[in-house]
């Protein structure tokens, strides 16, 4: 099997993984899931020769692990831990940027690393959407056909988990309202 074959499998089932973070309430499960598709899809962006995607992946990878980590001491996320880890996206997105699509990766980890820092199960879904966006103009850009067509797949996941979200939070309040008015 050659190396672009394998990258797309690589891809198929880290973004399986990914997709079911979106359907989790549980930050620490979803920190979990987080860390085993960075590591699959950082792989299938190495078989690709896709330097700072690799890169965004691994730091995604390490920011993961600790945010888990973290989440499980029951210990807050501090301002500066964002603010590293950006500046390392950065910093990397420097040395391995080859073309303007290298600033879709690293805008891509950027927006991710603060869907994941703060605390809102929903603010992650929503961000999901401009990460997923990114990606899938990054993997045309790589020619990785199946990073493409599971990013859009899902895109269409996240936007469900979001509608989802809002319908449900609008209901309960919408029964909230009426328990009180009667």
């Amino acid at each position: 099997m050659n190396r672009y074959v394998i990258s797309q499998i690589l891809v198929v089932i880290s973004l399986i993984v990914l997709g079911i973070t979106y359907l989790l309430k549980n930050k620490k499960d979803i920190m979990k899931l987080c860390s085993i598709y960075c590591v699959i899809y950082a792989t299938h962006y190495l078989l690709l020769n896709a330097r700072t995607g690799f890169c965004m992946s691994m730091i995604s990878c390490a920011r993961n692990i600790l945010f888990y980590k973290n989440e499980k001491n029951k210990k807050d996320n501090k301002l500066i831990v964002l603010l590293f880890f950006i500046g390392i996206a950065i910093f990397f997105g420097i040395l391995t940027y080859s073309d303007p699509f290298s600033l879709i990766s690293i805008t891509a980890s950027i927006i991710s690393t603060y869907s994941v820092w703060q605390k809102k199960t929903n603010v992650y879904r929503t961000l999901a959407i401009p990460v997923s966006l990114c990606y899938i103009i990054y993997g045309i850009h790589i020619k990785s056909a199946f990073s493409v067509i599971t990013e859009v797949i899902l895109l269409v996941v996240e936007i469900v988990g979001v509608v989802d979200y809002f319908i449900s939070k609008n209901k309960i309040n919408k029964d909230s309202l009426k328990e009180e008015l009667l």
